[in-house]
């Protein structure tokens, strides 16, 4: 049946059984049958639940949903997530958003449920699909937006507080998980983010690409979830965000 995939980032998340009740009802009436099976998904940041469920009539779909209480934070990226979903339509490179729930405190998105796994980026190929399917994503993007209503992360904005933190670089322990090439040249490099952040960012990325929210489908396609980060910013962005992985290889 239903299958626990196991990606790199492992957080303490919320069981289904352990969701208001009003939350689960609401899940049963959507679907238009009640749910009597799940599979708790491991992985990610989010305390509240991910769980692939199937109901009494075998219809499947995924649930995800978090309270103010478990983290005050985690709603508002939940509310982003339906904005965009529900701007950008249907298209096989994300899972489609089937309903949302908000009574202000608990938010709750119905997805459709994607057969697949996490891939693996260790495997040449696999992390190739990856890169071919990010690129992929930012042409479909380009062609799609996301109102001003809904509230997406400013790319702009972020590279210019990046460049800030630069210089503090000078009295930071030799331990900080810095390049070398970085810390021997803070202020040139900081130059460069103020010049990236001061051009236009006209499109839609999803600026969160990383194994946990990749599922590669048994044909092969990759699939791009979680869009609670989604941003307005550069074409290059989530090319870049993926081929981090190999941000220490001369191939990068």
């Amino acid at each position: 049946g239903l299958v626990v995939t196991a990606p790199r980032a492992v957080g303490v998340r919320l069981t289904y059984d352990a969701v208001p009740a009003a939350v689960r009802t609401w899940v049963d009436e959507q679907l238009g049958s009640p749910v009597v099976g799940t599979a708790e998904q491991v992985g990610g940041m989010s305390p509240g639940c991910a769980t692939r469920v199937v109901c009494a009539d075998g219809t499947r779909a995924f649930v995800k949903a978090v309270g103010a209480e478990l983290n005050p934070d985690t709603p508002g990226l939940f509310r982003r997530e339906v904005g965009v979903l529900s701007h950008l339509g249907e298209h096989e490179l994300w899972a489609r958003l089937l309903a949302s729930y908000d009574d202000g405190a608990w938010v709750a998105l119905l997805i459709e449920d994607v057969e697949g796994r996490h891939p693996d980026f260790t495997d040449p190929a696999e992390l190739e699909a990856v890169l071919t399917g990010v690129d992929r994503l930012t042409d479909v993007l380009q062609h799609r937006d996301v109102p001003p209503t809904v509230d997406l992360v400013d790319v702009g904005d972020l590279l210019g507080r990046w460049a800030d933190c630069l210089s503090s670089l000078a009295g930071a322990p030799d331990a900080t998980p810095v390049p070398r090439w970085l810390r021997s040249d803070p202020e040139d490099w900081a130059g460069v983010l103020r010049r990236q952040a001061g051009l236009p960012m006209p499109h839609v990325a999803h600026w969160d690409v990383r194994v946990d929210n990749l599922l590669r489908r048994p044909s092969g396609e990759v699939v791009f979830l979680d869009w609670g980060a989604a941003a307005r910013g550069p074409a290059w962005g989530d090319p870049l965000l993926a081929r981090l992985e190999r941000v220490d290889d001369p191939w990068f």
